[in-house]
């Protein structure tokens, strides 16, 4: 039982804990207490335990497949990034959302090595519960195409010259379809652009 269970997790992935998606961390604990069961009881088949496992196994994989497929499904399973701080402006109704007040808000800028509130630009929960926090020292790249889609503007700042420049991009670098494009995101200005060739 512990070399199935060895072996399903390297092939579920190298995530710690701490960066599991809520679905992960679910299979994961769900694994542990199916796996316990013939080890803990005696009476209990081992092949009753061997089962469940695998079966929890393919369910991950199912959900990770189709979540690199499909963005929308991408958003149900694992959700989206969270604003909490946008151009130094607290996003009450994400707050309210994720449930945090501005103790929460004040602890999680902390915790992230920030102690000044007023210098945080953008406050982002991530999708695994962490925070990601950029400075007034810092701009935020804006996500133009990701794994060949066009992603909306959540910043709400891009201009008809961010896509005139993305398309002056796309041109130079003999790309035909945003199908080719793994990453596009403008940073300082400059677009920057990631061909799937160019991923090793």
């Amino acid at each position: 039982m512990y070399i199935l269970i060895f072996i399903l997790l390297r092939l579920m992935g190298k995530r710690q804990i701490g960066d599991m998606q809520p679905f992960e961390l679910v299979v994961t604990l769900m694994i542990a207490q199916v796996a316990s069961e013939p080890i803990v009881n005696g009476d209990v088949p081992l092949l009753h335990g061997i089962i469940p496992v695998i079966l929890l196994f393919f369910i991950e994989s199912i959900i990770s497949f189709f979540s690199l497929k499909s963005k929308k499904f991408k958003n149900f399973a694992i959700g989206s990034p969270s604003i909490i701080i946008k151009n130094g402006k607290l996003n009450y109704r994400q707050m309210k959302k994720l449930r945090i007040g501005i103790e929460d808000v004040i602890e999680l800028t902390r915790n992230a090595g920030e102690i000044e509130l007023g210098n945080v630009k953008h406050l982002i929960i991530e999708t695994n519960g962490k925070p990601s926090i950029i400075t007034d020292k810092k701009s935020l790249p804006d996500i133009l195409i990701a794994d060949g889609k066009f992603m909306r503007d959540i910043y709400g700042r891009r201009g008809e010259a961010t896509l005139k420049k993305l398309n002056a991009e796309l041109r130079k670098a003999n790309i035909n379809t945003i199908g080719q494009v793994v990453l596009a995101y403008e940073y300082d200005h400059k677009i920057n652009i990631f061909a799937k060739e160019e991923i090793i």
